[in-house]
């Protein structure tokens, strides 16, 4: 009779081990389904009205990847990761080194900023490596082989696709990108400025992420918003610090104290141009980092400040 007893304490153990493998296993399958068809939170207000106390809110790390002549940002929130613009083609080993190198397996958004192929090159290979949930880009096609590529590659990842749209915050956690352009009614639209231009708020930091938006696309933004509203401590230069791009009046409403620059070692544009850089030194004095003589690099955001980082 004891050894009975004994054999049903047995069982009864296996029993209750069974079960607490299946509550694991159906909570690992509940987060990820969570996260797989999570909405983004998507609203419509002013720039100016979704600054947030630091607080405790964490860090927020900016890695500018080293794609040649081409672009490529990795934004690292508490909440999830954030990829805008994919490199050239070429360039494709080098940026999945980079993101398999810092432990990307999900990207909450993946912005592809205009259809050039330096900015969506490696964006089929992007869909196709990693887990993305949601894609924003412009309203704006472009009958080329890569961009045919990553709208194929968007249908078979079965992810969200948003149109960006000038007064949207699309949000992850208390991360805010609020977009500025493009402006569909803008009659100078063409692949540069068609560039989505996003404002990225964390706590008390801001930055200012342009794309190749040129001239038109930052009178056209001009014409809407202030410099209230613009204003960023961090810029990355449009075009890679193209002539094109950065007018006076654009750095004048933005009054950025670094700036950032992505492009290619010994570039045939001769990226950045001279006349960029004489009209953004007197705003940052020696705070310009690029992408051709340092290699990848980090901004680190706390909330109240930004730090450099080597990689």
């Amino acid at each position: 009779m004891a050894k009975k007893k004994k054999k049903q304490k047995k069982i009864d153990i296996k029993v209750i081990i069974v079960i607490l493998l299946i509550i694991i296993a159906l909570y690992i399958i509940s987060q990820y389904i969570d996260a797989k068809y999570r909405q983004p939170e998507i609203t419509t207000e002013s720039t100016s009205s979704v600054t947030h106390s630091s607080g405790d809110l964490g860090e927020v790390e900016y890695h500018f990847i080293d794609v040649g002549q081409g672009d490529a940002t990795l934004i690292r929130t508490p909440e999830g990761d954030i990829l805008i613009d994919a490199g050239e083609n070429s360039a494709e080993e080098d940026l999945k080194n980079y993101l398999d190198l810092c432990g990307v397996d999900v990207l909450y958004y993946a912005i592809f900023t205009h259809p050039d192929s330096d900015h969506i090159g490696g964006a089929d290979m992007v869909l196709e490596e990693y887990d993305v949930l949601n894609v924003i880009k412009p309203d704006f096609e472009k009958t080329t082989k890569v961009y045919t590529a990553m709208m194929d590659a968007i249908a078979a990842e079965g992810c969200k696709v948003y149109n960006a749209l000038p007064g949207e915050t699309y949000s992850l956690g208390e991360f805010d990108m609020f977009v500025f352009g493009p402006d569909p009614e803008n009659k100078e639209l063409d692949s540069n400025n068609s560039s989505i231009v996003i404002k990225a708020t964390w706590g008390k930091t801001t930055a200012m992420l342009t794309g190749d938006a040129e001239k038109p696309a930052e009178e056209s933004i001009l014409r809407t918003y202030s410099g209230a509203e613009l204003g960023s401590m961090l810029l990355k230069m449009g075009h890679h610090g193209s002539r094109t791009s950065s007018t006076e009046a654009w750095l004048a409403a933005v009054r950025p104290t670094i700036a950032i620059i992505s492009c290619g070692r010994d570039n045939s544009y001769g990226h950045p141009h001279a006349e960029a850089l004489a009209r953004i030194k007197p705003y940052v004095g020696e705070n310009i980092y690029r992408t051709d003589l340092l290699g990848s690099f980090v901004f680190i955001s706390d909330g109240e400040v930004f730090a450099y980082k080597d990689k």
